[in-house]
């Protein structure tokens, strides 16, 4: 999984960061969190196609998350795109798409469905896993998790052999994790495959202020995506939004393996929003527009 960070302010753009917006890709299978204005720009720095979007997300309906998405989609049609693009967000994404997205004279050359998706979703997208929750920030707001599939070890070729299990369909529908009758005997996967090991995840919070339906979701990722956005408690409990700190705290209880802070106010140093965080949680940083990580 490559996660590909291409907007990472906090509502303003800077010279160093432009608006939210965060590409994943896995085995073809193409995803953007959100989608500030500028992103298509971003994409096209970032070596990405948008024209291979499968899907996006939108975490809530502020205008720093989702005002790239008419001109994505303009140079979509322009582009003669034909797939299907599936764009979902929370409760009221439908209504703002019917007033956003008219193209003047340009007409849709594909389906674009619009999906509300509940704080507490679960389906699939190709090869990736999307599990969402509510976050802490507004009424209709949601966090994402993206999981790849688990995957047996590796095959056993020597004690395929040993069985009789020659190079063919058995031996295919084993590494498939499929059981098989060899000999009139039971072969099952975990006979000659190692055990299995579980998927890679990211998980994006989109806004929020501290929440335990959070942390739920980020149990033992490999990554979490959390905004940082002030370094000042009472503003960001003001606002629904997090401090360094908090973010910390939300990887240290889910048992993160690392945590990426985002959602970077202009106000503060990235220097100063690291060190508060490493107090609590060693293993963090702060990112960067076009930073690129392989999980």
């Amino acid at each position: 999984m490559r996660i590909t960070f291409l907007g990472t302010a906090a509502a303003i753009p800077t010279k160093e960061r432009s608006l939210p917006a965060i590409h994943v890709g896995h085995s073809k299978t193409s995803i953007l969190l959100d989608c500030g204005e500028g992103t298509q720009g971003q994409m096209v720095k970032a070596g990405i196609a948008v024209v291979k979007l499968d899907a996006i997300f939108i975490s809530h309906l502020h205008g720093d998350h989702y005002y790239g998405l008419p001109g994505l989609i303009d140079t979509l049609c322009l582009q003669q795109r034909e797939e299907k693009l599936v764009v979902y967000g929370p409760q009221g994404i439908q209504k703002m798409a019917e007033q956003m997205l008219p193209l003047g004279e340009d007409k849709l050359t594909f389906d674009l469905q619009i999906k509300e998706i509940g704080n507490e979703s679960l389906f699939k997208i190709k090869k990736l896993n999307v599990r969402t929750c509510h976050s802490n920030h507004v009424e209709a707001s949601i966090a994402i998790r993206l999981e790849t599939d688990r995957k047996y070890g590796k095959f056993n070729s020597k004690l395929a052999d040993e069985l009789g299990i020659g190079l063919g369909p058995e031996r295919q529908k084993l590494i498939e994790g499929k059981e098989i009758i060899h000999n009139g005997k039971t072969i099952t996967p975990e006979m000659i495959v190692g055990p299995k090991t579980d998927g890679k995840s990211v998980v994006y919070t989109g806004d929020t202020g501290p929440s335990e339906e959070i942390v739920e979701l980020a149990k033992d990722a490999d990554v979490l995506i959390h905004e940082s956005t002030f370094l000042d408690p009472k503003k960001a409990e003001e606002g629904g939004h997090s401090t360094p700190l908090d973010a910390a705290n939300t990887a240290r209880k889910a048992n993160c393996k690392q945590l990426i802070l985002f959602h970077i106010s202009h106000r503060h140093k990235p220097e100063e929003v690291l060190e508060i965080a490493q107090k609590e949680f060693p293993n963090v940083s702060v990112a960067e527009d076009f930073m690129r990580i392989e999980i």
